[in-house]
């Protein structure tokens, strides 16, 4: 056994000289500064982006004392990189100003054991992250899903330190994946469960004061419906910028990398679909037949292995099959560092999406195959999937990735609302689903006092209305249980919002129902606004159901 007590002393010592430096740093106004330069001299491979990521994260969970955090970003721009950064931080700045090292770290992610360990070799490289880590590893959510000596040996280390007194940081991976309800009961999923068990609540709504919790993800749709609906929530979402070297789903698009795949339609025999499938798989290996490479086709559904296979058979292409179930997920991987000698098709059987980093150099296509079910893949899914084609340095990749064009299109939407902080479209995830219709266009104006607030509307629509015309709604007034004028202005889902008769909301004070959109919402406090409809109609996605571990919230 490595005894890492001297190198925990050695650090400590380190860590309590750079305390000192930071808080001089802080009282002078430089402390981001400091925090920067010494990130810098404790990570040789540090991205900026990546840095003030860290220091914004920090920021929230040490010195505003939130409970929790959502660290979001483009697929394959550095999450774990910030993650890292953070974790240097906490442990040269534990806790401002008495700085005691009680801190402890416990990582967690799908039970996916090659993501598992590259994020391992990534974290552990520092040793002031290894030191600190609950059972020294990256914890999968299988391990604790039974109770078994895995769970026991978690849940006697955990116990320990938190008797001691330690501050419990939980950083969990890929946290959209086993975060839903069951429907047919409210038993929750594997880490819901957990963390029910450890930190005594759910992150966001309620939690230990000496517990805080990092969700990493890079399809966080359904913490955007909890903090759409919960504005006070005890979390914050911290958006990681991808550097000018990035290159992800946006860019892809935009550079004519995203093309149509072959859709499955209802009454279509699985010969038809099969037939077209060997159509592009040799049209495929024809444009790459003088620079030999891998074509990755992936299905969802089980049964279209075989199809897949076949097509390819009568294709004349060489192929491989690669799932779970057959032990052979790991070879994926280490097979797409070397280039085939002749043209190569990869079947990947529901497996190798969210988080793992792929040698790119020598694919020469990537296929995300069509389902039959109503639904189809949901845009999660999809994006992770995809999202093995994005990261850093990858100019000189033009292979097509083939793809729904218009799931494309709407992740896209997402993703640049989500870079340019403006309110996001709803997307469909594992635990959140959505449907689209038509709905009818609704515009407002604000103004000081309901006088302005209607001077306004007659500027904008070029009307010249009475006061007497306007359907007054005073806040303070509403006496219909559990209606929230809020949360129906903000969304434009208003009753009575017709064209030729405007409503005039007067937010006077809050009704109990209504006090985190009221605090949420300052700009709006003693105002008057006017929301009409315009007569024109959309087409709007909204959440339609959420199955998450926050739907009872």
């Amino acid at each position: 056994m490595i005894d890492t007590r001297e190198k925990v002393n050695v650090l400590g010592d380190v860590a309590q000289e750079t305390l000192a430096t930071l808080d001089k740093a802080d009282q002078e106004g430089c402390l981001e500064a400091m925090m920067m330069l010494m990130l810098a001299q404790a990570i040789k491979t540090l991205r900026t982006e990546h840095a003030f990521t860290a220091m914004e994260l920090y920021k929230a969970l040490v010195i505003e004392d939130l409970g929790s955090a959502i660290v979001s970003a483009k697929t394959q721009a550095g999450k774990t990189g910030a993650i890292i950064a953070f974790c240097v931080l906490l442990y040269h700045q534990a806790q401002k100003e008495n700085f005691t090292e009680q801190y402890a770290l416990f990582f967690t992610g799908p039970p996916d054991l090659a993501l598992r360990d590259q994020t391992e070799d990534r974290l552990f490289a520092n040793d002031a992250i290894a030191v600190k880590t609950l059972g020294a590893k990256c914890w999968h959510n299988g391990e604790f899903y039974r109770n078994g000596t895995e769970k026991q040996k978690l849940m006697r280390e955990w116990r320990a330190y938190t008797n001691l007194g330690y501050t419990m940081f939980i950083i969990a991976d890929e946290a959209h994946i086993g975060i839903g309800t069951s429907q047919a009961c409210t038993a929750y999923q594997k880490l819901p469960q957990l963390l029910n068990e450890l930190a005594g609540g759910i992150p966001g709504v309620q939690t230990h004061p000496k517990i805080k919790s990092v969700f990493i993800t890079a399809t966080p749709y359904t913490f955007d419906v909890m903090l759409r609906n919960n504005p006070q929530a005890d979390m914050r979402e911290i958006w990681l910028q991808s550097g000018i070297e990035y290159l992800g789903l946006p860019d892809h698009l935009r550079n004519g990398r995203i093309r149509q795949h072959i859709k499955r339609s209802r009454g279509q025999t699985d010969a038809d679909y099969r037939d077209k499938i060997q159509d592009l798989m040799e049209e495929l290996d024809n444009e790459q037949y003088d620079n030999p490479g891998y074509m990755i086709f992936r299905v969802t559904v089980g049964k279209d292995r075989a199809l897949f296979e076949e097509a390819a058979s009568r294709a004349g292409i060489k192929c491989k099959t690669f799932l779970a179930s057959e032990g052979n997920i790991a070879e994926f991987q280490s097979l797409l560092e070397d280039a085939p000698d002749e043209n190569t098709i990869l079947i990947i059987v529901r497996s190798y999406k969210q988080g793992k980093t792929l040698c790119k150099d020598h694919i020469r296509a990537w296929y995300e195959a069509d389902t039959k079910s109503k639904t189809g893949r949901n845009d999660a899914d999809v994006y992770q999937s995809v999202g093995r084609n994005d990261g850093y340095n990858i100019d000189h990749l033009d292979y097509p990735i083939y793809m729904c064009m218009e799931q494309a299109e709407r992740i896209v939407e997402y993703i640049e609302a989500r870079e340019a902080n403006h309110p996001t479209p709803a997307l469909s995830s594992t635990h959140t689903k959505t449907k689209t219709k038509m709905e009818k266009v609704v515009e407002r104006v604000e103004g000081s006092d309901p006088i302005d607030a209607m001077n306004k509307y007659n500027q904008v629509t070029g009307q010249n209305l009475s006061s007497s015309r306007f359907n007054r709604i005073t806040l303070s007034r509403i006496t219909e249980q559990g209606r929230d004028i809020f949360k129906e202005y903000l969304t434009g889902a208003m009753r009575n919002t017709r064209p030729g008769k405007p409503n005039l909301v007067i937010f006077d004070k809050p009704l109990p129902n209504s006090q985190d959109f009221w605090d949420a919402n300052p700009n709006l406090q003693g105002k008057a606004c006017v929301q009409w409809d315009t007569g024109s109609r959309q087409e709007v996605t909204r959440v339609s159901k959420d199955t998450s571990m926050y739907s009872k919230k």
